[in-house]
């Protein structure tokens, strides 16, 4: 299938000069040959948010600030003002887009024959086939579901259930010969574990998802 334009959802929190950054990386690193919508999604609560709005001033950025609970409350919100967008890509404050990424992401979805789908490309580390460590969806499997991220979750297994609910219906496709580095603290130790990232690490909060996640499983995902 083709792709006319690509949302990105941009979650973040505490880390204004970090997400500034990673989006001027993005944006330079595009073709500029596919329009590409920006939506910057912030917690209510973050008391950096006037940081990013200043960082942020002279961009298109769309910013949308609401009451998430975390991750993925902020992903799923930011997916409400998502108009004709064919595409969502998820990113993340620690995430190093290739040159040209976007028109790699066009070739390879143009391979896929249906047009509900999620891609899985590699984080250059992992290369996991359980998790979607880099959420690339589809408009229409977003509107099929209803969420980018199924809405029960507080952590990271949001990943694992994306790609399970995608493999599920078959509308699973991946790519590791795109890479899209992922620098994260638990494959580089040298990254520093700040507060947004212990927040969403929380082993309470990551042992009900893991419990959630298996419930789900074991009820093929309400499918």
């Amino acid at each position: 299938m083709n792709i006319n334009k690509i949302a990105i959802i941009h979650p973040s929190r505490g880390r204004p000069d970090q997400s500034f950054e990673i989006e001027r990386l993005t944006r330079e690193t595009s073709s500029n040959k596919i329009p590409i919508k920006y939506i910057l999604s912030l917690d209510i609560d973050d008391i950096t948010v006037g940081d990013y709005r200043k960082n942020f001033d002279t961009t298109d950025t769309i910013i949308t600030v609401n009451d998430n609970k975390g991750y993925v409350d902020a992903c799923n919100n930011a997916a409400k003002l998502i108009t004709d967008e064919a595409l969502i890509f998820v990113l993340s404050d620690d995430f190093y887009t290739p040159h040209d990424w976007d028109l790699l992401l066009r070739d390879s979805i143009l391979k896929i024959p249906t047009e509900e789908y999620l891609l899985n490309v590699s984080d250059k580390y992992s290369n996991r086939n359980d998790c979607a460590v880099i959420t690339i969806i589809s408009t229409k499997l977003y509107n099929r579901l209803g969420w980018v991220y199924c809405p029960e979750y507080i952590t990271g297994w949001c990943d694992n259930d994306i790609l399970e609910v995608a493999k599920t219906l078959g509308v699973l496709y991946t790519d590791f010969s795109i890479v899209i580095e992922h620098k994260h603290p638990d494959w580089l130790p040298n990254i520093p574990r700040d507060a947004t990232y212990l927040k969403t690490a929380d082993p309470t909060k990551v042992a009900h998802s893991a419990v959630l996640f298996n419930k789900r499983k074991a009820n093929n995902f309400g499918f």
